[in-house]
């Protein structure tokens, strides 16, 4: 597979929290990982309540597009959509290593 770390599935359904952290995951510069961090963890609380009250199909992602929810397997996921990617998009043109790691771990919340 050669997917390119700066596309992500789209979802019709996307929540606010998830469309926060995307939005947030753009914008990463330097300090502002940390932002990112706390609204995917935001986006990540917001999948576990709503799961919790009206579980989605197991077959698929949760309401808000989580394919993995354990931290190992995010990590994990994220490791192997790097490896499986372009890893230089991950980069983009504007060689914000910042926003690389960002999305590096954001692939950790879909990829399989």
């Amino acid at each position: 597979m050669s997917e390119d770390l700066g596309s992500y599935p789209e979802n019709d359904n996307e929540t606010e929290a998830s469309h926060k952290s995307r939005l947030v995951l753009e914008a990463v510069v330097d300090k502002t990982f940390v932002a990112f961090l706390e609204a995917l963890g935001e986006d990540w609380e917001n999948e576990r309540r709503r799961e919790a009250e009206r579980p989605s199909n197991s077959y698929g992602p949760g309401v808000n597009g989580w394919e993995n929810v354990g931290f190992g397997e995010i990590l994990e996921a994220a490791v192997a959509c790097w490896r499986d990617s372009r890893p230089e998009s991950a980069v983009g043109d504007d060689g914000n290593i910042w926003r690389a790691a960002a999305r590096i771990i954001w692939c950790g919340k879909y990829y399989e």
